[in-house]
């Protein structure tokens, strides 16, 4: 079934996602969600919340990609967001980071602004550091961060935006006890004469190679 599911995604990522974009909104009731395992520490590694003082960590992390780095200090100057951490205990740098928003966002891949009430937020980006990757941090991190939230906040709903056709984006989502409850599906501007263009130039040098 899984080897399906990812040559579907291929099929789709090189025809008609060249074109189209097509997405989804998750959401979880926290009410519902249980998980007996707490993951605040393991393996040489403990949860934190970073802030402003941990800049120099997170340029570390993000290898000082600016872009990335003037985004987060955005968000450290905000109180719509909040960011969970792995630290790597020994060695003292920051292994892994999620973050969340409490207000709105504009969803690039939704195309449209989210707004959210009291007692809900919605996740968005996390990144792990090259070194640490394949150690379950991803997993543990979402487990964790809904402990967090269900336990030292009012927040009842948390939502996600996962893009369609990618099937291992949703496995850890679905598996915690997240549902579609939206789908978003619009048109790249401009992408219909590029792919075109591919197309054509793909049979135009396959014809005069043979």
């Amino acid at each position: 079934m899984k080897g399906i599911k990812n040559k579907i995604s291929k099929i789709y990522y090189y025809t008609l996602g060249r074109i189209c974009e097509c997405a989804k909104l998750y959401r979880i009731d926290l009410h519902n969600f249980e998980s007996t395992t707490d993951f605040e520490s393991f393996d040489n590694f403990s949860f934190f919340m970073p802030g402003k003082t941990e800049m120099p960590l997170i340029e570390r992390l993000y290898a000082s990609n600016s872009v990335k780095i003037e985004l987060i200090e955005r968000r450290f100057g905000s109180d719509d967001y909040l960011c969970f951490a792995y630290r790597d205990n020994i060695l003292g740098h920051l292994a892994y980071v999620r973050w969340i928003c409490k207000n709105s966002f504009y969803s690039e891949t939704m195309r449209r602004q989210l707004s959210f009430s009291e007692n809900e937020a919605l996740t968005l980006d996390s990144y792990s550091h090259p070194d640490y990757r394949k150690k379950g941090l991803h997993l543990k991190m979402n487990v964790f961060m809904l402990q967090w939230i269900k336990r030292n906040t009012e927040i009842r709903y948390v939502y996600m935006v996962i893009r369609c056709f990618i099937p291992h984006l949703t496995k850890i989502p679905i598996e915690l006890g997240y549902k579609s409850i939206t789908k978003s599906f619009y048109y790249k501007k401009g992408s219909f004469s590029f792919y075109f263009n591919l197309l054509i130039n793909k049979l135009f040098f396959d014809a005069k190679t043979n």
